[in-house]
């Protein structure tokens, strides 16, 4: 399949690529294809959840109560290798762990 893309999603693209996180065009698209999909089939619990949680985060990092990038990325981990969230619940997505904190 050839694509004809406009100038900004060219620069888009190479700048993903740049960050040295894809491998090639395809994987740039086949990521962003596959959050497209993963957000539009968020059931309409999955969103009020997960809107939810944002809303409770941002008074959280008003005050400071933050967590640096490595601890985020070991919850993360955890998180994928366990199949739970921090409340115990099974990770079936982001909006499963609407009653745990990050």
């Amino acid at each position: 399949m050839q694509l004809n893309l406009p100038p900004d999603i060219e620069t888009l693209i190479k700048k993903r690529l740049s960050s040295g996180a894809y491998s090639d065009v395809e994987d740039v698209l086949r990521c962003a294809l596959e959050a497209q999909d993963a957000e539009e089939s968020l059931t309409d619990e999955e969103r009020r959840a997960l809107s939810a949680h944002i809303e409770q985060g941002y008074p959280q990092a008003e005050r400071g109560e933050l967590i640096d990038s490595e601890q985020a990325r070991r919850e993360i981990q955890a998180m994928e290798r366990t199949g739970v969230c921090p409340n115990d619940e099974p990770l079936r997505s982001y909006a499963a762990c609407q009653n745990g904190s990050f």
